[in-house]
């Protein structure tokens, strides 16, 4: 018998699965519905009927390119990201949702997240996004449509509703990458010489 790297031992019926270690009955779930989402996604590849969730939003962008081109529009979106020479992409995130990444429409906006986060060595992103208002998401234009999900972008609202109170830190860097790699001074330097740049 084996162990994983966080000190869970491995039985003899562990399975993995894209959600990570699990065993017996909950894999075999877990892999039918990987199954069945595969399937959907291959049938609405011919199939004109556009696929939403509950509320109706588009599952992603190739469902939102199905739909009236007048419920959609293409806007500039920001995010930010740690500076480093890994694979991997560690964004600016929710503190109380690890799995929503800060998208704004407002180049402004980011910037005032980006002051709030600890200092690290990062970067200012864009990238052109379907806006589909009515859910207040965006959805990255990138090569694989099926792949690229909504993301619910920042408003100033929202923003102000957050840091209302002056203890809350409502915003974050992914975990994943440990370091104190730069001073607040050196930190604030470069977002300034940044958007100074991109401007």
């Amino acid at each position: 018998m084996g162990g994983l790297g966080c000190g869970a031992p491995l039985c003899n019926n562990c399975q993995h699965s894209k959600s990570g270690h699990v065993t017996g009955e909950k894999a075999a779930e877990l892999y039918a519905v990987e199954q069945s989402e595969e399937r959907a996604r291959i049938g609405s590849r011919t199939n004109p009927e556009q696929r939403t969730d509950e509320n109706g939003c588009p599952l992603n962008l190739f469902e939102v390119l199905k739909g009236d081109p007048s419920s959609y529009e293409l806007q500039v979106g920001y995010f930010l990201s740690l500076e480093h020479g890994l694979m991997g992409f560690f964004p600016a995130i929710f503190a109380d949702d690890s799995k929503r990444v800060v998208v704004t429409l407002s180049k402004p906006l980011i910037e005032k997240v980006w002051k709030m986060l600890p200092p690290r060595k990062s970067r200012l992103s864009h990238n052109t996004f379907y806006v589909v208002k009515t859910h207040s998401v965006a959805f990255a234009d990138v090569d694989d449509k099926e792949r690229s999900g909504p993301d619910r972008y920042l408003t100033e609202e929202e923003f102000e509703q957050l840091t209302s109170d002056p203890e809350n830190k409502p915003f974050k860097w992914a975990p994943g990458l440990i370091g104190n790699d730069m001073s607040s001074e050196e930190f604030l330097d470069a977002i300034i010489t940044i958007v100074a740049r991109t401007s």
